[in-house]
């Protein structure tokens, strides 16, 4: 007889796992298909004339803040300066019987002689201020100090100035002189034709005579026309070590 096979072994099984996977497959491709569907219409909507829909730009590989601003300018190599140096404020000059030659202090010693007119401008070839003369009543405009010391007898004095011009051929004279009892009782000059606009020196020498003087100065700008000026700064008057002596009677 026969045997039949055990009836568990027998019967046919299906397959679940594999009916679940071809489900997955199918979900997988119906959303790529949706996924290509949205794409394809997007395409089509950014594409058309007249969209309203603007493709994003591509990031600057630059920073904003640093392409929108021009490159530095390059610095110029450092060197000897060309340009006229700037005014400087000197220290006191122990040497110099004026206590302010430069006028820095005012004018309060300085009197305008000649009818002309003297102001303080900051103009100056040193420090700050500088003394203008300018015509007035008369084309020859000055400046003086009557009292800059009392005078040793028989003692060399120099005084020296710097002027300038604004019209060239302007004649200059620098007077150092004595008073005595406040009268005019000797003095020499030295006259200057400034060339041109620049700062010039001019210089004189005194040999006092007598006791009892004091001595003065004078800066006297002859024949300027009007609308010009004379400028005067750094004034100095010194004197000589008492081993210079005049020799001879004057």
């Amino acid at each position: 007889m026969q045997r039949s096979s055990p009836k568990h072994l027998a019967e046919s099984r299906g397959y679940p796992g594999l009916t679940r996977n071809s489900v997955l497959i199918e979900s997988v491709g119906a959303l790529l298909a949706v996924v290509l569907a949205v794409t394809l219409v997007v395409a089509f909507v950014i594409d058309r004339p007249g969209s309203h829909v603007t493709p994003r730009r591509a990031r600057s590989s630059v920073p904003a803040t640093i392409a929108g601003t021009a490159p530095p300018a390059p610095t110029a190599a450092s060197g000897p300066a060309t340009s006229a140096p700037a005014a400087t404020t000197r220290p006191p000059d122990r040497g110099n019987l004026l206590g302010d030659p430069g006028f820095e202090a005012g004018l309060d010693r300085w009197r305008p002689t000649g009818g002309g007119r003297l102001e303080r401008v900051d103009a100056a070839r040193s420090g700050s201020w500088a003394a203008s003369l300018a015509p007035g009543s008369s084309p020859d405009p000055g400046v003086t100090v009557t009292d800059v010391t009392s005078c040793q007898p028989r003692r060399l004095y120099t005084a020296s100035a710097w002027v300038r011009t604004s019209t060239p051929g302007a004649t200059v004279a620098f007077n150092l002189l004595e008073y005595v009892h406040g009268r005019r009782f000797a003095v020499d000059t030295v006259g200057a034709v400034l060339a041109d606009t620049a700062w010039e020196r001019v210089e004189v020498e005194h040999f006092t005579h007598v006791p009892n003087t004091t001595l003065g100065l004078e800066i006297v700008a002859s024949g300027l026309p009007s609308g010009a000026t004379v400028l005067v700064d750094d004034v100095e008057v010194r004197a000589a070590p008492t081993s210079q002596t005049f020799a001879t009677n004057r």
